[in-house]
């Protein structure tokens, strides 16, 4: 249950801080996968075309739009070699604006916990795997150098209501600076 919940928190991070998509102005920089161990500090965190939908036996209906950008960052995320291995802290706020369908939007900040968890990783057909105790979820690197990290995971959560679900859709993108 904690493995399940840890991983939760750490992708629900994602729903809940966003750009709109066309703010994607992330330079390209190449891919070097020897430069992924040490310590990483969170410098940007989105979700482009957030949506959340409700969903019954009989449809799925729209129910909100949503973005998000982060401050305050505080999460770092070190990547251990030989074993390989990860620990991850610290928190942010989001600042979350949602649109509920025929409403005026509604903007709010949340101290946000963020990532609280450790395990093993690995780079997969250029997908960063993490572990957490035995459940893996995996991230595209999009971009590495010895500066930066740029990850990228489709969001598709489902959480389940009285009559049905609620399901929230987007892509998370991560930005990452070495420390």
């Amino acid at each position: 249950m904690m493995k399940k919940l840890v991983l939760f928190l750490f992708c629900t991070t994602a729903l809940f801080i966003s750009c709109s998509d066309d703010d994607n102005n992330d330079p390209p920089i190449g891919i070097d996968e020897t430069a992924l161990p040490g310590t990483w500090k969170l410098i940007a965190f989105r979700v482009n075309n957030g949506q959340t939908f409700i969903e019954t036996d009989e449809e799925r209906t729209l129910y909100s739009t949503f973005f998000s950008v982060g401050k305050d960052f505080e999460t770092s995320l070190t990547f251990n070699q030989n074993p390989e291995t990860f620990e991850s802290d610290g928190g942010y706020t989001t600042v979350l604006t949602n649109t509920i369908v025929n409403q005026q939007p509604t903007t709010q900040e949340i101290p946000t916990p963020g990532f609280a968890a450790s395990g093993n990783w690995q780079i997969k057909d250029g997908d960063l795997v993490l572990e957490v105790e035995g459940t893996e979820e995996s991230f595209k690197i999009t971009g590495l150098n010895s500066e930066l990290l740029f990850l990228e995971k489709e969001l598709n959560q489902t959480f389940p209501l009285p009559g049905g679900t609620q399901v929230s859709t987007g892509m998370t993108f991560f930005a990452f600076g070495k420390q």
